[in-house]
């Protein structure tokens, strides 16, 4: 899906001032000296630059596809996440017992049971959210969870792990207390509880990660090499052009009068 039909206009601009800057002051300043002076008889073929040019084209695509894997990694990992967060609700939903099927006194703490269950879940994966941006405030967590249970996140070093650990506790608990008819159900719910424990690695290890420092060193070498070179390549072919404003040579200076 894209979000937008297009990247904003402002946002590019600045986002990509200081670099505007640099090009358009070198281009500037190179073209007013070669107008006047003739830059001291430097010369670069343009054929040179071009050749630059390719290179940086192929470091920049191998970084876009880098880029993009990494990006395409993390949406499975997330789909994966909200895929199992639904299995497990439905899990807890359909095996457990059937409330009209039991002694009353079971039937009355399993819906609550029940709703416990799925809300931790939810929780966890807010808190996953929140873990992965490196948020302080975990006040979004109090929707789902109740404030001792809370405390007692907020107090945790690794909380999406504790939060996994507690659910697993609370499984086993249903078990004793006959909300659950057999152990066969309870490890079906530790099989997908196993699974968003591996989810939450594999999304930790795309934040902790970062590109090898090549990937970003390079490209920027190549580029800032290329757009200081081209003006000085650019300023040469672009005397071979005649306009109203340029006879065969040199810019013709009335014209700014």
């Amino acid at each position: 899906m894209i979000v937008r039909r297009h990247i904003r206009l402002d946002r590019v601009l600045w986002n990509s001032r200081w670099y505007l800057a640099y090009v358009i002051g070198l281009a500037t300043a190179v073209y007013l000296e070669h107008s006047r002076n003739g830059l001291g008889g430097i010369h670069i073929p343009f054929s040179l630059i071009g050749s630059l040019g390719t290179a940086l084209a192929i470091f920049l695509a191998f970084r876009n596809n880098s880029a993009y894997d990494r990006w395409w990694e993390a949406r499975k990992i997330w789909g994966g996440v909200v895929n199992s967060s639904r299995t497990f609700a439905r899990q807890v939903l359909a095996l457990s017992v059937d409330a009209k099927s039991v002694a009353p006194e079971i039937a009355v703490g399993l819906t609550e049971y029940r709703r416990e269950l799925i809300y931790r879940q939810l929780a966890w994966v807010n808190a996953l959210r929140l873990q992965l941006r490196d948020r302080t405030t975990w006040n979004e967590l109090s929707r789902f969870l109740g404030d001792e249970e809370l405390v007692w996140v907020q107090q945790r070093r690794n909380k999406v792990s504790q939060l996994t650990h507690r659910q697993a506790e609370r499984i086993r608990d249903g078990l004793r207390q006959g909300y659950f008819e057999s152990s066969r159900y309870i490890q079906q719910l530790d099989e997908t509880l196993t699974q968003l424990t591996d989810l939450q690695g594999k999304a930790e290890r795309i934040k902790k990660t970062p590109l090898p420092r090549q990937y970003d060193f390079f490209p920027r070498l190549f580029l800032f090499t290329f757009v200081t070179l081209l003006p000085l390549g650019m300023v040469t072919e672009l005397d071979k052009v005649e306009s109203p404003f340029m006879g065969s040579g040199n810019f013709d200076w009335r014209w700014l009068g």
